[in-house]
């Protein structure tokens, strides 16, 4: 069986340095009969996986959420067409998105079983971008959050971005002071989430930091979570939402605020441009 390498970056079609795989479609069109059905496989595998890239991307990380069904159930339709479609469109959508380590949403915020531990572990080994978001529960960090080998790490055998999204850090307002658990449990519960991702994943190569526009990268919970960065020797980069750089923070002063609503300014959740390793899949 033919390997397949997620994902190539071709030139589009249509620019003058023209994709040398134009001839090969343009072929396939010569050799058609006029009135029969195309059929997508006897394009070439370079197109088909720009195809799958299209149609199984999802901006937005991927958490578990009841609407599931409704939001991709309709794109991995495609996965039931024949056996050779399936082994290849479920390695692009595994490889291609985001998922959430721990869910955020209310409902399965408490689950036991998190969405990593419920797909296979053949889908787990073809993921390369996982996203573990800090901020939720940090009055009361959640107990069901545990890095061990139920959650399925192991698999991860082609992981190479962690993204790390902030959404708030509740020892850098005053706003917090009288909810502030003690001796900084929370950043001790956060950076000791990050350190036993690390050591279950040695595979993974970047990490992406990013958070709300009223994270601070000095605040004590980032600058926790950049020391165990570096201390694991990973590459660090910074995602576009908060828009820190290798240059000297311009942050928002908050701090004098005493508006809870200005101090906890949030937006929408972006898709990373970091670029990641290119992973070769070998189908069996």
């Amino acid at each position: 069986m033919p390997s397949l390498i997620a994902p190539p970056n071709k030139p589009h079609i249509g620019e003058n340095n023209m994709d040398p795989n134009v001839e090969q479609v343009e072929e396939v069109e010569r050799n058609s009969v006029p009135g029969q059905a195309f059929r997508f496989l006897n394009l070439p595998s370079e197109l088909r996986i720009r195809v799958y890239e299209l149609l199984l991307g999802i901006e937005d990380t991927i958490d578990l959420d009841p609407l599931n069904h409704r939001r991709l159930g309709p794109l991995m339709a495609i996965f039931l067409a024949n056996r050779q479609i399936y082994e290849e469109a479920f390695r692009i959508f595994y490889s291609k998105n985001a998922f959430r380590l721990f869910s955020t949403n209310g409902k399965f915020f408490h689950a036991k079983n998190q969405l990593l531990s419920r797909l296979t572990p053949t889908y787990r080994s073809t993921i390369t971008t996982l996203e573990l978001r800090l901020g939720p529960g940090w009055s009361a960090p959640p107990k069901r959050w545990i890095v061990n080998n139920k959650l399925g790490l192991d698999d991860c055998k082609f992981l190479r971005l962690l993204k790390v999204f902030v959404e708030l850090d509740p020892s850098g307002h005053e706003i917090f002071k009288d909810f502030r658990l003690p001796d900084d449990l929370y950043s001790r519960f956060c950076t000791g989430l990050l350190k036993k991702v690390l050591v279950k994943v040695p595979s993974i190569v970047e990490i992406q930091f990013d958070g709300y526009p009223s994270v601070k990268r000095s605040g004590s919970l980032m600058t926790a979570l950049l020391a165990e960065a570096i201390t694991a020797k990973k590459m660090i980069t910074y995602g576009p939402q908060r828009g820190w750089s290798e240059e000297v923070d311009s942050e928002p002063d908050t701090n004098g605020s005493k508006d809870p609503e200005k101090a906890l300014m949030t937006g929408g959740l972006t898709k990373s441009m970091a670029t990641t390793v290119p992973i070769t899949f070998v189908q069996a």
